[in-house]
C-alpha cells in the first residue's frame, strides 16, 4: 500500500509491508517501528531480516530503528478514550 507519509510531502510515499517482499531495491529508507525487533528471536533471524532489508533498499539506502524513551511512560496514556483507529 503506497500513501503519503506526510500530507504536504507529496514526493514521499510509504510502503507498508515486510522486508521479505519480492520488490527489490525500491526503498531509500526502511524503518523498524514499535516492538518489531523483539519478534526476531535469534541471530539467524536477525541475519535474514537484515539481508532482506538490504535487498529492499536502493544503493545508499538506510535502515532506521524506532527507539522509545521508557522514562516517558507513554503507556500511561494508552487508554480507550485516547485511542483511535483507521480503516484500511
Amino acid at each position: 500500500m503506497s500513501r503519503a507519509i506526510v500530507p504536504a510531502a507529496s514526493s514521499c510515499n510509504g510502503v507498508e509491508g515486510e522486508a521479505s517482499r519480492p520488490d527489490q531495491s525500491l526503498a531509500d529508507l526502511a524503518i523498524m517501528t514499535g516492538h518489531v525487533a523483539q519478534v526476531i528471536a535469534d541471530d539467524d533471524g536477525w541475519r535474514e531480516t537484515l539481508a532482506a532489508i538490504h535487498r529492499a533498499l536502493r544503493p545508499g539506502g538506510r535502515v532506521a530503528f524506532e527507539s522509545r524513551n521508557p522514562d516517558a511512560r507513554a503507556w500511561d496514556a494508552w487508554t480507550r478514550q485516547a485511542s483511535r483507529s483507521a480503516d484500511r
